[in-house]
């Protein structure tokens, strides 16, 4: 789950990944529960609330692909390079999710990129917090904005929008999708900021938000002009 501030007049993106697996309270129901939890419970309108909840800032909108959409993405922008940062193998039929890449630079398609922002555990069975898995897809995101560098790409994303539409859904026009994909390739890599939830809680069951790390952190993504 990502929280992102796109600044207009000064130029720049903020960007605050959220653990999935992050405790908070979600409007409407009782006690703490996963973030992640309010997709499901009330789809993105009620994830909207949650993050509200967890950060104190509102949400203006927001935009939620399904698995297949990302993938399809991937694949009509013709594969991002990305750098794996050692040997990934994971196996889960019952999921249909099946990871393995090697170390290093390469190109991945969407099954492969997919395999690499969701990648948490290996078929030997060691594990990873959500925190390795948020690092990925901070370079995932990099390598996004690098492509819309590429123009080819950057004239494809219309229709790439429109292959996703059904697999996707959004408060935002396609227009505004796609003024918001040509001012991230506007801007210099240094006008992009991504940040991960400080948490004093980081075991594999659930994530604990720091409270004052978290203000304090917000404060200088969303709320300072």
């Amino acid at each position: 789950m990502l929280l992102a501030h796109v600044d207009f007049r000064n130029r720049h993106v903020n960007i605050l990944s959220i653990p999935r697996d992050t405790l908070t309270r979600i409007p409407g129901y009782r006690g703490r529960r996963r973030i992640s939890y309010a997709n499901a419970l009330g789809g993105p309108e009620l994830a909207k609330k949650a993050v509200a909840e967890l950060t104190a800032v509102p949400v203006d909108h927001y935009v939620l692909i399904n698995f297949e959409g990302f993938e399809k993405a991937i694949d009509a922008i013709g594969g991002l390079e990305v750098t794996v940062d050692k040997q990934l193998d994971y196996d889960d039929n019952w999921g249909n999710l099946h990871i393995h890449l090697k170390p290093g630079r390469q190109t991945l398609n969407g099954e492969q990129a997919m395999g690499f922002v969701r990648y948490r555990q290996s078929n030997s069975g060691e594990g990873e917090s959500d925190f390795v898995r948020i690092s990925r897809q901070h370079e995932f995101l990099r390598a996004a904005r690098a492509k819309l560098a590429d123009p080819q790409a950057l004239l494809r994303l219309p229709r790439v929008l429109d292959t996703v539409a059904s697999d996707t859904q959004s408060s935002l026009t396609m227009s505004q999708m796609l003024c918001l994909a040509a001012f991230a390739k506007s801007l210099p890599s240094s006008s992009i900021r991504m940040e991960t939830l400080p948490a004093i809680s980081k075991n594999t069951i659930f994530v604990k938000a720091d409270p004052d790390a978290t203000e304090k952190l917000v404060q200088e993504l969303f709320l300072q002009n």
